[in-house]
Parts: structure tokens; sequence; C-alpha cells
């Protein structure tokens, strides 16, 4: 991202376009979900099997995991 933490380390440039499968935490519940964006510049956008989604007013927390050879899993019980 071109600058650096309070600890002194690189901060990686992020970059949120295309499409894939999201949990929704809200209200004590949880909502699979697929996100979708459109480019760089693009809207945030949910949909579940009925249709859009709209994320509830507040704080929201966005928890990216990586993809690819070094990527992460998510795993919810």
């Amino acid at each position: 991202a071109g600058y650096t933490d309070p600890a002194g380390n690189k901060v990686p440039e992020t970059i949120l376009r295309g499409g894939g499968m999201a949990y929704i935490f809200s209200g004590g519940r949880m909502v699979k979900a697929w996100w979708s964006k459109r480019g760089d510049s693009g809207h945030l956008r949910f949909r579940t099997k009925r249709g859009a989604l709209t994320i509830p007013p507040g704080k929201t927390w966005i928890e990216l995991v990586p993809r690819g050879s070094d990527g992460g899993r998510v795993s919810v019980n």
C-alpha cells in the first residue's frame, strides 16, 4: 500500500474486486451470502438465494481471507 504500520512493517495493498462466498454475522445470526464488486470503484454488493442482502446499519467489520497457495480457510461451526 506504500506505507508502514506503527511497528514499521509494510502494509500490504488490498485489491477487492470480483466475487466470492461471504458469511454475514449480525444480531446473533449468521447468513451465508455471495459478495460481488465490479472494478476498483464499484460498490460492494451481497446476495443470498432469496435475493439482494442489505447489511444492517452500524459498525461493520470485513475480514478478507487470502486465496491461492498462501490462502486461508474459514470454518463456521
